[in-house]
């Protein structure tokens, strides 16, 4: 939303913001940016967001100061965020230690949990990684599960002998 003046959001009041991967909707303001205390932002995540990623939500050309806001979160909710204020702006960053892909492995399962890991630490991912993300995005917890329980590496006799090679040479 592209405001050619004054924003100013109200205390007990609500932003509403879509997050679709690394993109997010914003409110850019040409004059003062202003939100007091006591308001909420929620967000409707859909798709992979990367783990440390960050959206603008709030960008005032001025003003008296934008606090943080209580930030709810549905859809895709694998990723928490954290919202840091900057004069006139509000900067929101995922983080996807708690709640990631991680988390949806069995906690008798450290090779799913492992492969969770490496999946919530990619920040950049290609094209076809980011199809992979996404899909997983919309799975349940336990078909995340299944999912990772796929990507574990087998170790086979092809495998033995070139690093048995290599470190022979």
């Amino acid at each position: 939303l592209n405001i050619g003046g004054v924003y100013t959001q109200g205390a007990a009041s609500t932003l509403m913001v879509a997050v679709n991967g690394t993109s997010s909707g914003s409110v850019v303001a040409t004059g003062n940016a202003t939100a007091t205390a006591g308001y909420t932002v929620a967000l409707n995540v859909s798709n992979y967001v990367p783990n440390g990623a960050t959206y603008t939500i709030i960008d005032g050309a001025a003003g008296a100061g934008v606090a943080a806001p209580a930030i709810t979160v549905t859809g895709n909710n694998q990723a928490t965020f954290t919202a840091t204020t900057i004069g006139a702006d509000l900067v929101l960053t995922a983080s996807r230690t708690a709640n990631g892909f991680a988390s949806d492995a069995p906690a008798n399962d450290p090779n799913g949990k492992a492969v969770g890991t490496v999946l919530d630490t990619i920040t950049n991912p290609s094209a076809d990684m980011t199809t992979v993300l996404n899909t997983m995005a919309g799975l349940s917890s336990s078909q995340v599960a299944s999912a990772m329980d796929t990507m574990i590496p087998e170790i086979d006799a092809g495998v033995i002998n070139t690093s048995t090679t290599v470190l022979n040479n």
